[in-house]
């Protein structure tokens, strides 16, 4: 019997578990990179010679549950490390993961004692936060009715709507309920009042750059060829290309035609990242800031040194997270320095007399699927659309439009992987595939 060929689209971290676990399979595998380097948004940035994430990426336990990153943490180990976050609401600095009495206390006491008394309502009342997490397009009533009838009007307009506002830049009547419940809070916000404070996650010793290394070199091993052309396959190369089966972890709009995206209303908001390299100073206890408050144009900040684990002496370098939200894409904050320096020590994360040696931004373009009302129909239809072909398979955070993380988009790869290496018809993925749909963002 021949050898059956397949092409992976992608080298980030579904791209190459797809061209691993396929070349285990047997197959052969061509995978093709749109970027100069493996990775994905997970390849590093250099910055003053550190190889810096994008963003302040983490593991959380329950990611070893999926064979592919149990196997590769065997190769490129994981560290514990201790949550040291903080969160700003009112004007105050809590530990977070937040407690509810937290925020409680950072809306003052009417407010707090309005959120306390809302959420003993809607609890008592059956509104569940979990509740229909991909919602029918009747049933969807929004992210801001959604969450107001959940958490009360003062944790709306303290906590959510700007939130909200910052990520997307649209009015949250026009947002799904779905983005409270996959990217807002992986918990219902009762469930915050017997949280735990602190907690610990994973992250790989020199930055997730090096554990992208480690699942090429998995990949490569394993007989798949890595090929980083560094160009964008649309619709018509797709279906061109010259093999049994495509594993397709680009943007799942590539798959479609021009009429086919138009209806499908796929769209993201990217990310800024602003690297501020401080080199007379040294990082301090704190691992993560977060803003979600409207006078903040950045919703999280990271102190990139304790995440890489480098001994101190080394100097500073704080990663500014600003989401797109109502920014053009082209906005350059380098620019107005002055700005966000004002708001980096308002915050408490920078001191005023800090001195800034190097500056350095991206913008990543698509980070944030933006799930407007009655987007389930439109994005299944999309799905039915990519594989129809019969040999085409979307996978990944980026393939199937997700909110997820890294260890779901690795999940969904393996997924697809084996429906494609038991001779399944794509056809039938879109159903399968679903599923994935209902993953939340962990944090």
């Amino acid at each position: 019997m021949a050898t059956r060929k397949a092409i992976v689209v992608g080298s980030g971290a579904a791209g190459l578990t797809a061209g691993w676990r396929l070349a285990q399979a047997g197959w052969q595998v061509e995978l093709l990179g749109p970027e100069a380097q493996v990775g994905g948004l997970l390849a590093p940035q250099p910055v003053a010679g550190w190889p810096c994430d994008l963003g302040a990426h983490r593991l959380h336990a329950p990611a070893l549950q999926v064979p592919a990153v149990a196997e590769l943490a065997q190769r490129i180990p994981l560290e514990k490390r201790r949550r040291r976050g903080l969160v700003l609401v009112g004007g105050r600095s809590f530990n977070y993961p937040l407690r509810l009495t937290d925020l409680a206390q950072g809306l003052g006491l009417r407010g707090g004692g309005e959120l306390l008394g809302s959420l003993v309502h809607a609890r008592l009342s059956g509104r569940h936060w979990e509740r229909q997490r991909a919602p029918e397009p009747q049933s969807d009533i929004g992210f801001g009715e959604f969450v107001r009838s959940r958490s009360g009007e003062a944790a709306y307009r303290a906590f959510y709507r700007p939130y909200a506002d910052k990520v997307w830049g649209l009015d949250p009547a026009e947002l799904s309920q779905s983005c409270a419940k996959q990217r807002v809070s992986s918990s219902a916000p009762w469930q915050l009042l017997w949280r735990p404070q602190r907690g610990e996650f994973l992250h790989p010793r020199g930055g997730f750059g090096a554990w992208m290394d480690g699942l090429a070199q998995l990949a490569t091993q394993s007989g798949a060829r890595v090929t980083l052309c560094q160009l964008s396959l649309q619709h018509g190369d797709l279906a061109n290309l010259d093999a049994d089966a495509v594993v397709h972890t680009g943007h799942l709009s590539a798959a479609l035609t021009p009429d086919q995206q138009l209806a499908a209303q796929l769209d993201h908001r990217g990310l800024f990242l602003l690297w501020l390299v401080v080199a007379d100073g040294q990082p301090g206890p704190v691992d993560t800031w977060y803003t979600p408050e409207a006078q903040f144009w950045f919703g999280r900040v990271s102190e990139v040194g304790n995440f890489l684990g480098h001994p101190h002496g080394r100097g500073r370098v704080l990663c500014v997270e600003i989401p797109q939200g109502r920014h053009a894409a082209d906005r350059d904050f380098t620019g107005d320095l002055g700005e966000l320096r004002r708001q980096l020590a308002q915050a408490k994360i920078l001191s005023r007399e800090a001195e800034v040696s190097e500056v350095v931004q991206r913008f990543l373009p698509a980070v944030y699927p933006l799930f407007r009302r009655g987007w389930l129909p439109r994005w299944r239809l999309a799905l039915r659309h990519a594989c129809a072909s019969g040999r085409l398979w979307p996978a990944g955070r980026q393939g199937l439009w997700l909110h997820c993380n890294l260890d779901h988009a690795m999940a969904s790869a393996e997924d697809a992987v084996r429906h494609v290496a038991s001779g399944g018809a794509s056809t039938q993925w879109p159903e399968l595939a679903e599923r994935w749909s209902e993953v939340r963002v962990r944090d």
